[in-house]
């Protein structure tokens, strides 16, 4: 395989900062890093604030651009990356070996089923299974925590009632993504990875109240020393991905369900859930499943969202299935206003069948009232 001349690749990137923000001369230097060369993205424009981080990475090994910064995440191969803006500056290539910098054919990589090719932005991180060996335990986090398991507390303490409440206990593995704190006042959401039981990121929620405090990777390293040094892309990679819940189980040649909260998500088959309807983003452009559902909830934040992006995929149909409910439980009308997402939907149904619903008969249900018929926006 031919060394690719960094310096000459330095040169070509400083001429094109220095074209690219003209005005903005703290910009036109890019830093040398372990991987490759870090700059300010010409894509997307990068940051304003003089002191940030560059978000624009170049990777030598793979021969790939990445940029971090929020709502860009370009990522492109070194020869798309010089064609492109050779052509827009008319830069001089002398320096620059477009032999060398050619990306190789290569077999596509698998993480969980994943399928990570050269054109997915995941595929600079995960070319190997390595990355999971640096996540944390669970059991040594139930040891800095001072966590206990879900099937081990009392049946009367807060937490097993909030859960109770929810129809929880009808969800598969509850115990190995829900933990309660030592004081019965808090549960914790393990973003796990079921196979090393390895954990990505967190987040918990005190008992009577309704936010979630979400915890990325790099919280992780302020309470927990890795076996080994992370490089910084690493961290910022891992703290991107946190940002979706169960992401490191999904199976992405199947129908994935995509829905706002974690609870939602545990209620169906293989699933991931968002921080943020804004994330959707990154599952429909880099991923690129055809098969994605998105169950966002029945108000008009989630309404907005899927009838922007409706198109292509499968979206769930509330006014359907709310409508097919009242005609079934004429009687419940009060209680049927009040579903808004899809753990309340489970657990009007579980109540209904005096808890004999289970999570495959409640799935058949989903799918049911899913569609990608762009005819169906109106029963959204």
């Amino acid at each position: 395989m031919a060394i690719i001349d960094q310096d000459g690749i330095e040169t070509f990137i400083h001429e094109v900062l220095v074209n690219r923000f003209p005005h903005e001369p703290h910009k036109h230097s890019p830093k040398k890093t372990a991987k490759g060369l870090r700059f300010h993205c010409p894509y997307c424009g990068d940051t304003c604030n003089i002191r940030s981080t560059p978000r624009g990475n170049l990777y030598m090994k793979s021969k790939r651009f990445r940029c971090f910064n929020g709502g860009c995440f370009t990522s492109t191969s070194l020869e798309n990356f010089v064609l492109k803006f050779s052509s827009e500056y008319g830069l001089d290539l002398s320096n620059v070996d477009l032999t060398d910098i050619k990306s190789e054919e290569t077999d596509n990589t698998y993480f969980n089923n994943l399928i990570i090719t050269k054109d997915n932005n995941i595929y600079d991180y995960i070319d190997d299974m390595d990355l999971l060996n640096k996540l944390p335990h669970i059991d040594e986090l139930k040891y800095i925590f001072g966590l206990h398991d879900i099937y081990e507390i009392n049946p009367y303490s807060k937490v097993y009632q909030f859960l109770d409440n929810r129809g929880a206990f009808a969800i598969p593995l509850l115990n190995k993504r829900v933990f309660s704190d030592s004081f019965d006042s808090c549960i914790y959401i393990m973003n796990i990875d079921d196979l090393t039981n390895r954990v990505l990121s967190y987040s918990t929620r005190s008992i009577g109240k309704k936010h979630y405090n979400i915890q990325v990777y790099s919280d992780f390293l302020k309470i927990w020393n890795p076996p080994c040094e992370m490089e910084e892309d690493h961290i910022e990679f891992l703290d991107m991905i946190s940002s979706y819940y169960n992401i490191l189980n999904v199976d992405f040649t199947k129908e994935v369900n995509v829905t706002e909260g974690q609870f939602d998500a545990m209620f169906l088959d293989n699933y991931m859930a968002l921080q943020g309807v804004s994330k959707i983003s990154f599952i429909l452009n880099h991923i690129k499943s055809e098969q994605i559902n998105i169950i966002f909830d029945m108000d008009d934040a989630g309404y907005a969202s899927v009838t922007k992006i409706m198109k292509g995929y499968g979206v769930f149909l509330w006014t359907s299935i709310i409508d097919s409910l009242k005609r079934n439980f004429y009687n419940d009308t009060y209680d049927i206003s009040k579903i808004h997402d899809i753990n309340e939907l489970f657990k009007f149904l579980y109540i209904k069948s005096d808890k004999t619903l289970n999570i495959s008969r409640f799935n058949e249900l989903i799918k049911k009232y899913t569609s990608r018929n762009e005819y169906d926006r109106f029963f959204i």
